[in-house]
């Protein structure tokens, strides 16, 4: 069985190493994977997956810059799109092709060998719990046309979506639902992942709260000010907390922390280690991750079935919320089995309150 994986993220590697690693589907012998540079230091985990020997061969390709008039040609033209992408020679002699999500390089493939080969899809985090994302991302009526002709994402017959924790998962069976083995049951897959992704073990999550902030490219002055108040409540309530920035923009968050003055109290995670692993090493159902709204806190109940309090501060920073946020928040709750961990504060005085109702509950649980 000869496999083929692609991989634009940092967790989409680590669930894929997962795969192999425990030979899933036949994987572990003779799989190949292609890493498209869309992160801070793919570079290195290239290297270090090379140094590792899980896969056969291993591709770096730089991120593709794509119009939505280049991205339908490649649509109708594959061949000439792997061609673009990855030269004048390219192997289809794969009799699996495996991605998270639904990216034109997976695409490009699947439209080649489609009743040839065997097409999975693999966890990409809150997305791959949401159920077909192709009937979410290819609605435009273009595609529809597309399918009518049977070309395009619509007509990629997938056989099996694999999931870390297939509990969660509430929406409609549109594959075979799979589920991935756990991460954290195989010592040596742990240690692998430690090492790839380079994880060093950090005092600076000895502390119970985490704030994990969004990127800060489009924040107004009224949202900046917000920051203010509610790093002064957390300060007032908690002895210390870690602010984790967003890897896309961490440098300009750094400074925009620096501009607020923030406490001495507040410790600003320097982004080294890979959040998923610090999910797993350092948090537990007794941490409490304070977030606008992050895709982040989801991972430790969907990776490692951890039940931290979560608030959310959405209705505070951006007003009423659409009903995808709230659906995406109703979810997460739903999936808790202590539902009540879980606080989506409207106002300030309202997330003062639930920070001193949350800092009880933790104390009495005997985390400090």
């Amino acid at each position: 069985m000869k496999s083929l994986f692609i991989c634009s993220r940092p967790l989409q590697i680590l669930n894929t190493i997962n795969f192999v690693f425990n030979n899933v589907e036949d994987s572990k012998i003779n799989s190949d994977l292609i890493i498209i540079e869309e992160f801070s230091n793919a570079k290195k985990i290239f290297n270090n997956i090379m140094a590792s020997h899980i896969f056969s061969n291993v591709k770096f390709i730089k991120r593709e810059k794509l119009t939505r008039l280049r991205m339908r040609f490649f649509i109708l033209f594959p061949k000439i799109h792997l061609f673009y992408r990855l030269g004048r020679i390219f192997n289809l002699s794969y009799n699996q092709i495996a991605c998270s999500g639904w990216d034109l390089l997976f695409m490009s493939f699947a439209q080649i060998l489609k009743g040839k080969s065997k097409m999975i899809i693999i966890d990409d985090g809150l997305a791959s719990y949401s159920g077909d994302v192709r009937a979410i991302k290819f609605t435009n009526y273009k595609y529809k046309l597309l399918e009518l002709l049977n070309i395009g994402p619509l007509c990629i017959h997938i056989s099996a979506l694999y999931l870390n924790n297939l509990s969660v998962y509430r929406a409609d069976k549109w594959t075979q639902i799979k589920a991935l083995p756990s991460i954290t049951a195989n010592g040596c897959l742990m240690r692998q992942l430690d090492m790839i992704f380079s994880y060093a073990a950090h005092k600076i999550y000895q502390t119970k709260y985490i704030f994990i902030d969004d990127p800060h490219d489009s924040q107004t002055a009224e949202q900046s000010d917000a920051y203010g108040k509610i790093f002064k409540l957390i300060t007032k309530t908690c002895d210390k907390v870690i602010v984790r920035p967003h890897p896309a923009d961490y440098a300009k968050s750094v400074l925009d922390y620096k501009k607020m003055n923030m406490p001495e109290s507040i410790k600003v995670d320097d982004g080294s280690n890979m959040w998923e692993l610090v999910c797993n090493h350092s948090l537990s159902d007794n941490n409490v991750l304070i977030n606008i709204f992050s895709t982040a806190v989801f991972n430790p109940k969907l990776l490692f079935n951890k039940e931290p309090f979560i608030i959310f501060l959405c209705n505070i920073f951006n007003g009423a919320q659409s009903d995808i946020v709230l659906n995406l928040i109703n979810f997460l709750k739903n999936s808790y089995k202590d539902k009540w961990k879980i606080f989506v504060p409207n106002s300030l005085n309202e997330f003062a309150n639930m920070l001193e109702k949350v800092n009880a509950m933790v104390g009495i649980q005997g985390v400090r």
